[in-house]
């Protein structure tokens, strides 16, 4: 392999090296965007002395809205990592990005990594709902 292929491998390694902390970190955001929001809808539901259940219940929309995006931004940067590890072993390029395939993006959105987080947030606002209807 020639200075010049190294080279290029090497930017195309650290391109997706930056790919891959870019798809980290939008998923951390997620999560935090998540919980703000969920909370936010459980506060506005607990707000009255008469509980609002439906817009506890309304929680549960942008859960699963972030839980899928979530899963989405996890299996992407899983396909990136394989794709890197392969870079690495064969010396081959990164130059397309990898195809994602249903499986995967299903995979990665049950993983414990996102289930833990977004199944408890859609626990608290059914809790909450369910509470506030016994409220009323």
């Amino acid at each position: 392999m020639a200075v010049d292929d190294n080279a290029l491998l090497l930017k195309q390694l650290d391109h997706a090296q930056a790919i891959i902390q870019r798809l980290a970190s939008n998923s951390f955001l997620l999560k935090g965007w998540a919980v703000t929001i969920v909370s936010a809808f459980v506060a506005l539901a607990l707000k009255d002395p008469k509980p609002a259940p439906s817009v506890a219940y309304l929680a549960a929309v942008p859960s699963l809205i972030f839980w899928l995006l979530d899963g989405y931004y996890l299996a992407m940067e899983r396909a990136f990592r394989v794709q890197y590890r392969t870079a690495l072993v064969d010396g081959t390029g990164l130059l397309e990005a990898p195809t994602l395939q249903i499986a995967q993006w299903r995979r990665a959105t049950l993983s414990w990594q996102t289930s833990l987080i977004y199944v408890g947030l859609l626990i608290i606002s059914v809790v909450i709902g369910s509470a506030g209807d016994h409220l009323r």
